[in-house]
């Protein structure tokens, strides 16, 4: 099928080529026949993306099982994560155990898909647990065995490579305060909203008159244009004033906040479970939440941080003066973290005990033939 779609594609570039030359060449028939083939790429283009996003996800699921059947046949090592940023020379026993590095009972146990789940795993070969705590994992593990679609659906979920999210910036940004208090945030992003409204408006008109698209009387033509300067001159005194806050905010959200997809993708995972065990019920009460689930609420920060990204395009740097591209979005940036930013600490831990609980039961017996 990804063959097929491929020569589709490029068949309806070649049928649209074909078309213009008729149209413009020939005369034949009007150029607005080529919409056809266009529209079909386009149809193409989609469909091909879904196929090639499925055919990655089926990619992913064998490489999950392969790995358990390399685990199973002591063919595992070097083959995972290896966890050598936790191996300190000071800790009493990691490297006589070989917690960390190729071939370690890290690298064996660890399937995480986070950073957040390989830190907790970390954590708990790292310290020791009391008797009664040891139990309440293992009846998270006996509950989690059974549930093999959930242990894939993780190693599947999301990029094809670990999220770069940082657990401890994350969570540290959330709680951090907001540079604006919450009055003054809100007659920014409506102040922010008008002004965007106003230049959009203004660019509109000044193209379509320059253009030749409207026939303006009355010397509107230059009122056109000199509102179009106003607007540039309002709105360029409004970013300057406001550089510098703006920057700061993009600067701390692009540090702490990047790669959320796969967290998002794993929230969904993990929100959609109900579990028995009260340990594991416990964490996933931790991520209920009134209004928008916790992986809608991270979705919408990613899509914030990606408009960020997007900011750098030089179509976005041209129409900067008159949308305030940039200004809108890091105020939606400031005011997710005003109304999200202090539950990104429990999401996160919640995420990274179940996460590695699902991966405690994968070895049990190989790690005690390995110690």
């Amino acid at each position: 099928r990804h063959g097929r779609l491929a020569y589709g594609r490029l068949a309806a570039v070649v049928a649209a080529a074909i078309l213009v030359w008729l149209a413009l060449a020939e005369r034949a028939f009007s150029i607005a026949w080529t919409l056809a083939p266009i529209a079909a790429f386009a149809a193409l283009m989609i469909i091909h993306d879904r196929l090639l996003a499925k055919l990655e996800r089926r990619r992913r699921a064998a490489t999950f099982f392969e790995k358990a059947l390399a685990r199973l046949d002591d063919r595992w090592a070097g083959t995972g994560e290896t966890g050598d940023r936790y191996l300190t020379a000071e800790h009493p026993y990691a490297g006589d155990l070989d917690l960390f590095g190729k071939g370690s009972l890290f690298e064996l146990l660890c399937t995480a898909r986070t950073h957040i789940g390989e830190d907790t795993l970390a954590r708990w070969l790292m310290a020791p647990a009391t008797p009664e705590t040891a139990r309440t994992r293992q009846e998270a593990v006996n509950e989690l065995r059974p549930r093999l679609d959930l242990r894939e659906d993780l190693a599947i979920a999301g990029e094809s490579a670990r999220t770069g999210v940082d657990p401890v910036s994350l969570a540290a940004w959330g709680e951090a305060p907001a540079t604006m208090q919450n009055g003054g945030l809100r007659i920014t992003m409506w102040l922010l909203t008008a002004l965007g409204v106003v230049g959009i408006a203004a660019l509109i008109l000044w193209l379509c008159a320059i253009g030749g698209f409207v026939h303006l009387r009355g010397g509107l033509d230059s009122l056109a244009r000199d509102l179009a300067l106003v607007v540039l001159l309002v709105n360029g005194l409004f970013l300057h004033r406001h550089r510098k806050s703006t920057d700061a905010v993009v600067a701390a959200v692009e540090e702490a906040a990047h790669e959320l997809g796969l967290l998002s993708e794993v929230l969904v995972l993990l929100e959609r479970e109900k579990f028995q065990s009260p340990m594991l019920a416990k964490l996933r009460q931790s991520l209920d939440a009134e209004g928008e689930r916790p992986s809608q609420r991270i979705a919408r920060l990613n899509k914030l941080v990606e408009r960020l990204d997007s900011r750098d395009h030089v179509v976005v740097r041209v129409l900067e003066p008159f949308i305030l591209w940039t200004m809108h979005t890091a105020a939606g940036v400031e005011n997710w973290r005003r109304h999200c930013g202090p539950a990104v600490r429990r999401w996160l831990t919640a995420t990274g005990e179940i996460e590695a609980r699902s991966e405690e039961h994968t070895s049990e017996l190989q790690s005690l033939r390995h110690l």
